[in-house]
């Protein structure tokens, strides 16, 4: 688990740099952006730079769609509470 850890960490860190760049003055809209565009652009990031790393976590057993899948859920546990308390603070 600690290799995905490792991908998680690599492809949020795109996305999260991508996904504050998207909402300029509207921060409610950080948790949608961190689940959807910033996602895309993280993976494609993540391909684009760490492409060769891919084959490791097909040895360890992980496709894209499962790093994939995985990645979602994860973004999408950790935004649903952030959108319900910046909702909630506006």
């Amino acid at each position: 688990m600690r290799a995905y850890w490792i991908f998680f960490l690599r492809v949020n860190l795109i996305n999260l740099i991508v996904s504050l760049g998207m909402t300029f003055n509207n921060i409610i809209m950080l948790p949608v952006m961190l689940c959807t565009f910033g996602m895309v652009f993280g993976f494609l990031g993540y391909y684009y730079f760490y492409k060769n790393e891919l084959y490791l976590y097909y040895n360890l057993g992980f496709t894209k769609l499962k790093l994939g899948i995985m990645t979602l859920v994860i973004n999408a546990v950790i935004s649903l509470p952030l959108f319900i308390l910046l909702i909630l603070l506006s």
